[in-house]
């Protein structure tokens, strides 16, 4: 089933409990910045301050899928129109189609998704270089935002390169590198990954 483009109660409760989800899509049509309806349900107040112009997360389409980024990770938004910012890239809506595939990449603690990915850094990014692997996930948030495909199909490089010398501490290390991997195969689709 797909996300919500706003999230209902129950999905909330879920996060809290989670920390993070990940989320890959492919195969997305773009639908742009749009205002669909701007109620009390599905104002997103926490972020309206914070871009312009601040009602484009207002919508209520169940198919659509919302793209916006910390400014501070624009390589990782690299593939999304860039329709709204501020503090936050907003990229408007994605709306699913009958050929979109979606693949839950992770689940789980923030902090053990902090773990790999610190790990991911350490092997084969340490200094963070912006030209170096992993870049746009490894600075990126760790609980909210969007992955465009263009970043996707620099990091499909990346995962596919050094999948041989990746060296996974735990066993459940080497299972969310490979979940990665599809995910931005996925992504580098027309799609897109979701942090939620």
């Amino acid at each position: 089933m797909f996300r919500l483009a706003v999230l209902c109660a129950e999905s909330f409760e879920r996060r809290k409990t989670l920390g993070v989800v990940v989320e890959a899509y492919s195969r997305l049509a773009y639908v742009g910045a749009h205002v669909t309806c701007c109620l009390k349900d599905n104002h997103n107040a926490g972020y309206a301050g914070r871009m312009v112009p601040g009602h484009v997360l207002c919508c209520s389409e169940t198919d659509h899928l919302q793209a916006y980024a910390d400014a501070a990770f624009s390589a990782s938004f690299r593939g999304i129109p860039v329709v709204g910012q501020g503090a936050f890239l907003a990229g408007g809506c994605y709306a699913v189609t009958a050929r979109t595939e979606e693949f839950e990449a992770w689940s789980g603690s923030s902090t053990r998704y902090g773990y790999w990915r610190a790990d991911l850094q350490k092997q084969f990014n340490p200094e963070l270089d912006p030209d170096g692997p992993f870049y746009e996930l490894i600075w990126f948030s760790d609980c909210e935002g969007t992955i465009g495909s263009e970043a996707a199909v620099d990091l499909l490089a990346d995962f596919r390169e050094h999948s041989s010398t990746y060296r996974p501490p735990y066993e459940w290390y080497g299972e969310t590198f490979e979940a990665f991997t599809r995910a931005c195969s996925l992504a580098a689709d027309s799609g897109l990954i979701d942090f939620w």
